[in-house]
């Protein structure tokens, strides 16, 4: 409305506009609280949310880590596995060496005479290891 609207109303009319003023003001008001509200909660609900992600990216990192670590892990054991495979084949020709030379320790042991009656046991094949079985043979007996 204009001025000169304004001016040609009378009193009462006035007074009516007035009041509708007020109520929708009033209804205003209502409807901003209530955005403001829901602005907050919504706020609220973002910060928990983020908190919450925040969360869920610090353990997706801890787990990529992990699994880094297993993978690295993982891949020394598969390289070492051939350098390892190596080794055991090294010690069990270590392990063959040594079980023939207790062998011909427990025959020194068992069968003493015969070795006595057949002269030198150096010239004779294996004849160091009987030698290295005679003087075990010696120690026990002290």
């Amino acid at each position: 409305m204009t001025d000169r609207e304004l001016r040609r109303l009378n009193r009462r009319d006035l007074l009516r506009i007035l009041v509708e003023q007020v109520k929708e003001t009033e209804k205003s008001k209502l409807e901003l609280e209530e955005v403001t509200a829901r602005l907050e909660e919504l706020e609220q609900n973002y910060e928990r949310l983020r908190k919450r992600l925040d969360q869920k990216d610090l353990r997706i990192h801890e787990l990529t880590d992990i699994l880094q670590a297993e993978r690295t892990k993982r891949e020394i054991e598969l390289r070492e596995a051939g350098s390892i495979a190596e080794a055991a084949l090294r010690l069990n020709g270590v392990f063959e060496a040594a079980q023939k030379a207790a062998d011909q320790y427990l025959y020194n042991i068992r069968f003493p005479n015969k070795e006595k009656s057949t002269g030198d046991s150096k010239n004779e094949p294996g004849g160091i290891q009987e030698d290295t079985g005679e003087r075990y043979e010696g120690k026990e007996e002290r």
